[in-house]
């Protein structure tokens, strides 16, 4: 079953990244991919928890208010894989679930950059995050939430 929902969520991706139709869903698809980088960051830059579960509560919210536009797009532009995951998950909330844990992701490349940093500073994990929050402009985005 892991298997099958790795499977889902790399060709959801794919799709999205390869077949958008508009350039509302590619806009879309980047605004969650900043997003994910900051939620991916959250911790070490405010100064409670709270907060921080605060900033992370924002973040997905508009990952997930992004991911049904996404959805929606793809579906009125009639794309074939959306329409097959729609079929096989049979609900329209399960996709948008598996989409939104995909989306929450941040790519590759910021991964990469993570852990440039952590060997950089000595593992020091606060120290990673506010240097990629701050190289990310996750104040100003999280500000605009």
């Amino acid at each position: 079953m892991k298997f099958l929902t790795s499977l889902c969520l790399l060709a959801l991706t794919v799709s999205l990244t390869n077949h958008a139709n508009t350039d509302s869903a590619e806009q879309l698809y980047a605004v969650n991919q900043d997003y994910a980088k900051c939620l991916d960051v959250v911790l070490g830059n405010f100064k409670s928890d709270a907060q921080a579960q605060e900033a992370m509560s924002k973040f997905f919210g508009v990952i997930t208010a992004n991911t049904e536009q996404l959805i929606e797009i793809e579906l009125q532009a009639n794309d074939e894989l959306m329409l097959a995951f729609l079929k096989m998950l049979q609900d329209c909330k399960v996709l948008l679930g598996y989409m939104v844990a995909k989306m929450s992701e941040p790519d590759k490349a910021f991964e990469a950059k993570k852990v440039q940093l952590k060997e950089a500073y000595s593992f020091d994990w606060k120290l990673v995050h506010q240097e990629l929050w701050r190289t990310n402009g996750c104040n100003a985005i999280y500000g605009s939430l």
